[in-house]
């Protein structure tokens, strides 16, 4: 189920309202901050959320969960094909991958080598092993090598530096890219073909769509033709009327 209304005050209401009355999994869609704000981590909670959304598409991971985006959110790309493959990078247990091969693509992709990692964005080197904090939504990542083999994969506590679990595969996620103009593409292109899409509110955004399009990549009519295929409904508040 995709869920797209007007603004992300509407998308934090539903969120809250779904916390109390529903207990399906619920995942947000949020904009790109780091778009209109030079401040803003290339690193940033939304930026991860937009990946895990995305990669929940393209593996077809989506049961059971509701997903919740503004417009202005769903306006903007997500990086096409070939993008993807250059901002993502599989680990195994196990694999052979040069270590100096690793460690200049993340620093290609705008990661920071520091001595030890804080913040997403950050990357450490000790010995033959690599730390990495790619997403803010989860753990870091501890990469233990022997020359070049893998040997084992961790994520661990910022805080404690401890292992809280091992792994057998990870895929680096580099939010921050070395491209210039990367492609891009909608993530209507990736909704399952049994998605039922509810337009929360469209009215506002029917009236006003000049006003949620700041930053946008696509067109506000071309989306909403490409979500003409599904399965709808549309809701909205009741109107109010004053009695006589």
């Amino acid at each position: 189920v995709f869920v797209l209304t007007s603004t992300t005050r509407h998308v934090e209401f539903l969120q809250d309202a779904l916390a109390l009355f529903s207990d399906r999994a619920v995942k947000i869609f949020p904009a790109d901050e780091s778009r209109f704000d030079e401040n803003t981590s290339l690193f940033a909670q939304g930026a991860a959320q937009r990946w895990n959304v995305l990669e929940d598409f393209l593996i077809g991971r989506t049961a059971g969960t509701l997903y919740l985006s503004s417009v202005g959110a769903l306006l903007q790309g997500v990086p096409a094909g070939r993008e993807r493959n250059l901002h993502s990078f599989q680990i195994r247990k196990g694999e052979e991958v040069p270590l100096d091969y690793l460690m200049e693509w993340l620093a290609e992709r705008k990661f920071t080598r520091v001595p030890l990692v804080e913040a997403p964005g950050d990357f450490s080197l000790r010995g033959g092993i690599l730390d990495i904090y790619y997403n803010p939504a989860s753990h870091p990542l501890r990469v233990e090598f022997f020359g070049d083999r893998i040997e084992s994969l961790r994520e661990f506590s910022v805080t404690t530096q401890l292992s809280v679990g091992e792994i057998t595969s990870a895929t680096v996620i580099a939010l921050g890219s070395a491209a210039d103009a990367p492609a891009l593409e909608c993530l209507t292109r990736h909704l399952p073909k049994n998605c039922l899409v509810i337009f929360h509110e469209r009215q506002l955004a029917d009236e006003k769509p000049d006003t949620l399009t700041t930053g946008a990549d696509f067109e506000y009519t071309a989306v909403l033709q490409t979500l003409a295929s599904f399965r709808s409904v549309h809701v909205g508040s009741l109107p109010y009327t004053e009695r006589a």
